[in-house]
């Protein structure tokens, strides 16, 4: 099954959105899951978890920690999580944006951005290390 497949597959399997067989869905993209955008009755993100994603992510914490942040007011609003599928829908929020690999490695303060700084500075001390001798 296509992505897109699986997103509706998943999406239809809730009784509460049982009726968005027709809803467009968008891929946004996702890291280590594949997060989708859901216009229906209202809109909504859908994250369906990545391969193996199990092996390293504790879905019933996760699902507790996005319940308490949205309570926070610093996450969306948590519609549907299902610890045991990992699938997970919240509030969709305008103007956010999903990481992607791409994203990741050219977003300001990114790990990959900042490792590449670095070395960059430690390459120019270098240089200027050895030029003065």
């Amino acid at each position: 099954m296509s992505d897109l497949g699986d997103a509706r597959a998943a999406l239809l399997a809730i009784s509460r959105f049982a009726g968005w067989g027709e809803a467009p869905i968008t891929r946004l993209g996702g890291l280590t899951n594949r997060v989708f955008k859901v216009e229906g009755a209202e809109i909504v993100c859908l994250r369906l978890p990545g391969a193996r994603t199990e092996e390293y992510i504790d879905r019933s914490n996760e699902a507790n920690a996005a319940r308490r942040a949205a309570a926070a007011g610093v996450s969306p609003r948590v519609i549907y999580a299902n610890p045991a599928t990992g699938v997970l829908v919240t509030q969709f929020v305008a103007g956010a944006a999903t990481m992607s690999p791409a994203r990741f490695r050219s977003h300001p303060g990114g790990p990959a951005r900042r490792s590449a700084n670095c070395t960059s500075r430690v390459r120019s001390s270098a240089s200027a290390s050895n030029s003065s001798r």
